[in-house]
């Protein structure tokens, strides 16, 4: 195409996008009028003008159309004011919602103008969350929840389907890497939510809803988003705890703080001193007050929604010194908040989870996308929810125990209320499958949930005591081969370079908690290994041999309680891993003190347990951990000596060893094998010394020569001697 056919496209297409702009504003124009005292009255139009503007959105595929909408404020100048004025009409309340749904559809990585469709998308959020929609759409719905699901008829099931979708697209838009006028926007939505008894209907409908059988689950439904009503609040349960920590929930609010204006005059000051703009915000919208103050410190504030300064507090009681530079944000809830999320995490944990996940998880449909390699759309946004749903409640569970007046009542009783052993075991079939492709979206929730599954088998196994009895059947299945072999598979293959270092981070965690499994599961084991030995002696041995046969027998339990761990970690033992492992450690500055400690236990467990050490003797590996015991900021610091000790450990093992291997300086320069790493180690404490296998010739002696000499001689005095060469 010549460039004067694409200007006359371009013209063309400029043209067409002006008449529609115009034609959408005329029908925008006649959705209402608001009168002289506020109130807002609809047209004869306004339903064939609604119409139109959805079935544009239905096509616009570029996102134009919601844009537009956007900048005009359309909902909230036209929409929302329309159905607050007629509530009590179906079809107009109907039509609202399949136009919010469609705007606040999730918007794709990649398109056009994606940052302002989801700034427009987080206003049409915060409008929403200041009317009374929500009850509004609860009041249409009335007739379906009563029925129940077997009596309900197909209009009411769509009704109800679209709802539900409207309050998941609503709680799915998230502020995060936003503008501050926007937080605490979430939480502000749970409050209403609660306020409105949404919260109270999605934990009926958990209740009430089959999901035991395909058609219950709805995938054959005429609708064009998440057709099953048990995963649509699967997916709203999801969203409303995505942010949030069951630790943090649990924990007692923090009181202490100081008054809003306190702390931004002293801001103000310090940032009049150095001559800069003020470049941090404050927001308090829906409970949440949160202040970033400046220097690497977060200053907290917490307190009731209406409370404009909190009494006995002083300003430094609030400051806390953080490991890393840079501005944080810390976020604690008010007690009104707190108490929705706990409230609702509480039901839904009681008595209702498990058996919701068990029909959901043993549903045919599911059990046969779950061994598929390519799954569909809509059932990939369902398992990642059910699966981060899991690893939330499986969280909470721990934690509840924890934080609670019987914390001695933490048992497998209590784990079994929240996952089954067959929706176990069908998760960790799950993880393993996503492990052979590199879908990161599908695989960091799966790893997030076999995570949460290995902490808990961790718990069990500290709260009994070293008892088999009550953690058995959760550490065998934690122990099994193919699960744990996944592992040091996925951190060979996945870099920070590429990949979310969120999803490292978990990768990390989740290495970290195997290989304190793999150690529970082999030390209950050896005691009964050791009992028996000593039950069954050689009876042909004397009483000498006898006690010998006991040293060796401890020896051999010794080694069979850490052989599974050791194997597990030889596999980590490999240059690509430890180089991936290298990455997110040289990072440690912006790192959470979390992540600095997994990252230091697994290369720990890498250079002492195997050992291999010269694993981590590269250059740059050397001039990072030489960095650190250089830094007069780190010596200060008292969150990094863990970090300190460990690199004293590297270059203390790195300059013995090169005392008595002048060429440990040229191994240094390249990647060193796990066999490279045996032949360094061989010697001793530290050296070289080429191990000799039990198959190696020995060396030729001048005594071998004489024993050769004299045998020839007797043979070269026979007759035969020159005859039988000859024939040879």
């Amino acid at each position: 195409m010549s460039d004067q056919e694409s200007d006359d496209a371009g013209e063309r297409q400029s043209a067409m996008d002006a008449g529609l702009k115009a034609e959408l504003l005329a029908q925008c124009q006649v959705l209402g009028v608001r009168q002289s005292d506020g109130s807002f009255v609809k047209r004869p139009e306004t339903h064939r003008a609604l119409k139109a503007i959805l079935d544009w959105l239905r096509v616009d595929d570029n996102g134009h159309v919601v844009l537009q909408l956007g900048k005009w404020e359309t909902v909230h100048n036209a929409i929302l004011p329309l159905i607050m004025a007629y509530p009590g009409d179906t079809p107009l309340c109907t039509i609202v919602l399949q136009i919010l749904v469609a705007m606040l559809a999730p918007v794709p990585a990649d398109a056009t103008a994606g940052g302002t469709r989801r700034h427009h998308q987080l206003l049409h959020k915060r409008a929403i969350c200041k009317s009374s929609i929500f009850a509004i759409a609860l009041y249409h719905i009335r007739d379906a929840v009563e029925c129940g699901a077997e009596s309900r008829t197909p209009s009411q099931h769509k009704r109800m389907l679209l709802v539900l979708t409207f309050v998941q697209h609503v709680l799915a838009v998230r502020e995060e890497g936003m503008a501050s006028m926007f937080d605490g926007l979430n939480d502000r939505c749970l409050l209403v939510l609660s306020r409105d008894h949404v919260l109270d209907l999605l934990l009926y409908l958990i209740e009430t809803e089959p999901t035991d059988n395909a058609t219950a689950l709805g995938r054959n439904a005429d609708f064009n988003h998440l057709t099953a009503v048990p995963l649509l609040l699967l997916d709203c349960v999801y969203q409303i705890f995505r942010a949030e920590s069951p630790g943090q929930l649990l924990l007692a609010p923090d009181t202490t703080g100081a008054s809003i204006v306190n702390l931004l005059s002293e801001e103000n000051t310090l940032l009049g001193r150095s001559g800069r703009s003020m470049p941090s915000r404050h927001s308090r919208f829906g409970g949440i007050v949160r202040v970033n103050a400046m220097g690497g410190r977060t200053r907290v504030l917490s307190g009731s929604q209406h409370a404009g300064s909190y009494a006995g507090a002083t300003p430094e009681s609030s400051v806390q010194p953080r490991p890393t530079a840079g501005n944080r944000i810390r976020t604690f809830l008010t007690d009104e908040v707190r108490q929705v999320f706990l409230g609702f995490a509480k039901r839904i944990h009681s008595n209702l989870f498990n058996d919701f996940l068990a029909n959901v998880l043993s549903d045919r449909s599911v059990e046969k996308n779950l061994h598929e390699e390519i799954l569909d759309d809509r059932m990939r946004i369902c398992l990642c929810a059910l699966l981060h749903v899991i690893a939330f409640f499986l969280e909470f569970n721990r934690e509840f125990y924890s934080h609670g007046d019987a914390s001695n009542e933490f048992s497998v009783a209590s784990v079994s209320t929240v996952l089954s052993e067959e929706n176990r075991a069908l998760i960790c079939d799950f993880f393993r499958r996503c492990s052979s492709t590199n879908d990161v979206a599908l695989l960091r929730p799966s790893l997030l949930c076999y995570k949460e599954m290995l902490r808990t088998a961790h718990r069990l196994a500290d709260v009994n005591g070293g008892d088999p009895g009550g953690s058995t059947w959760l550490l065998d299945s934690m122990n099994a081969i193919p699960h744990r072999l996944v592992l040091p598979d996925l951190l060979k293959r996945y870099s920070v370079n590429h990949n979310p270092l969120s999803f490292l981070a978990v990768l990390l965690e989740t290495i970290h908690f195997q290989i304190k499994v793999l150690e529970k599961g082999t030390n209950r084991d050896a005691a009964p290994r050791k009992r028996r030995s000593r039950k069954s002696p050689d009876p042909e041995r004397c009483d000498d041999d006898e006690d010998d046969s006991s040293d060796d027998s401890d020896d051999d339990v010794g080694y069979d309680r850490d052989a599974e761990a050791t194997d597990f970690i030889e596999r980590l033992a490999h240059p690509k891993a430890v180089d991936n492992v290298m990455l997110i450690f040289n990072g440690y500055r912006a790192n959470s003190q979390q992540l600095n400690h997994f990252t230091l236990r697994i290369l720990h467990a890498v250079s002492v347990r195997v050992p291999c050490a010269p694993m981590l003797f590269r250059v740059s590996y050397l001039s990072l951990f030489e960095e650190i015991l250089n830094s007069d900021s780190l010596k200060r610091d008292k969150s990094f000596d863990e970090l300190r000790t460990f690199s004293k450990h590297i270059a203390r093992a790195f300059f013995s060893m090169l005392a008595t291997n002048q060429s440990l300086i040229i191994e240094a320069l390249f990647p060193i094998s796990r066999k490279a790493c045996e032949i360094l180690n061989d010697t001793g404490e530290f050296g070289l010394q080429v191990r000799k296998s039990a198959t190696a010739t020995a060396r030729w002696s001048t005594e071998d020569d004489d024993i050769l000499r004299k045998q020839i001689e007797s043979l070269a005095e026979s007759a035969s001697f020159y005859g039988d060469i000859a024939q040879m």
